[in-house]
């Protein structure tokens, strides 16, 4: 397990819910163990997006049941990214992800 991951998670969903990061456990449900709602998980969602530098479509974010599933797809898209570079940059080792179109 990624712990520096896990760690920027708990502090995320504390802020977010307003729970006490003791509480924040792989196996914690966010409604029923951190009381989150619709509302409440949205805006987890949208602030993991942000914080973390990826995507999560929404189906992948209606099937966050517990921590784990949250986590377990983070660090599959911080590993996938790390794998390739990112969709529309320049992997020519220039160094410039700029494109120019000349008159």
């Amino acid at each position: 397990m990624n712990e520096a991951l896990f760690e920027r998670m708990k502090k995320l969903i504390s802020d977010k819910l307003g729970v006490d990061e003791g509480k924040i456990k792989l196996d914690a449900s966010f409604r029923q163990d951190l009381g989150a709602d619709s509302l409440d998980t949205y805006e987890l969602v949208y602030a993991i997006e942000e914080q973390m530098g990826i995507a999560i479509p929404d189906e992948k974010a209606n099937g966050f049941v517990t921590v784990q599933d949250a986590y377990d797809f983070i660090e599959s898209q911080q590993n996938d990214s790390s794998k390739a570079p990112p969709k529309g940059t320049n992997d020519s080792g220039s160094g410039s992800d700029k494109v120019v179109f000349e008159k």
